[in-house]
């Protein structure tokens, strides 16, 4: 009873943590895609040709990263983070996944936080550079003071080198916990096999501590018998 206890708990422990780092990987997961729209976004803004655009624009670059923001915080503190996504098909709208992940703070800083926050803040301020500089080509008063191709290229070149680190970074994560994955279906299937192999065990010695009783009994009653057969017979002497 002992070891079942000891290797349930144990198994336990590393279904939580298993759990956990797919919690990790799927925050991965929205990060990169998240990045991978502040990418297709950021281009579609800087060749539109319509000035109703860029509000929408506006809003779903800081919407992303915001949502990066929030995902990170996740990955530092542990939390609740609910992933949010559009979709168009049997009435539904969109699709929401609740990730939860938990953290331990004697852990110090996650380094992904460390490695992509600083660069979040670049993405986010050529983002709004970006959009002054389009808003530029269209309300501009005097022509001198409307964007330059060469302005825009030079933006979207910096964002590049940001968004190619952070994707890259991202990834990291997903390699990572890949491996931790890996790592931990062998050790749950390593707790289970002994768990089996214990219960067995288990069962043979009881079964051979239940034969051996019983012939220990079945001698003893033989015995008592025989004892009072003699008894008897002794008695009718």
């Amino acid at each position: 009873m002992v070891a079942d206890t000891f290797l349930v708990r144990l198994y336990q422990d590393y279904q939580a943590a298993y759990e956990n780092q797919l919690a990790r990987r799927s925050l991965g997961k929205v990060i990169l895609r998240k990045l991978i729209l502040i990418e297709k976004d950021l281009y579609r803004l800087a060749y539109t040709d319509d000035a109703r655009d860029l509000d929408v624009f506006e809003n779903r670059l800081l919407t992303s990263i915001k949502d990066i923001e929030d995902i990170l915080n996740v990955l530092q503190n542990g939390g609740i983070y609910t992933d949010i996504m559009s979709a168009n098909f049997n009435d539904v709208n969109e699709i929401s996944e609740r990730i939860v992940f938990s953290r331990d703070q004697e852990q110090g800083y996650a380094l992904e936080v460390i490695d992509l926050t600083p660069r979040l803040f670049d993405i986010e301020h050529i983002a709004i550079e970006l959009l002054q500089v389009i808003n530029s080509k269209f309300f501009a008063a005097a022509q001198s003071k409307q964007a330059t191709p060469e302005e825009v290229t030079s933006l979207l070149k910096q964002a590049d080198t940001f968004l190619l680190r952070s994707e890259e970074n991202a990834s990291k994560i997903l390699y990572e916990t890949n491996r931790e994955i890996e790592g931990l279906e062998v050790e749950k299937t390593q707790v289970v096999r002994w768990f089996g192999i214990i219960r067995n065990a288990t069962v043979i010695v009881a079964t051979v501590v239940g034969v051996i009783i019983s012939a220990i009994t079945i001698t003893q009653v033989s015995q008592i018998i025989e004892e009072r057969e003699s008894y008897a017979q002794n008695l009718l002497e």
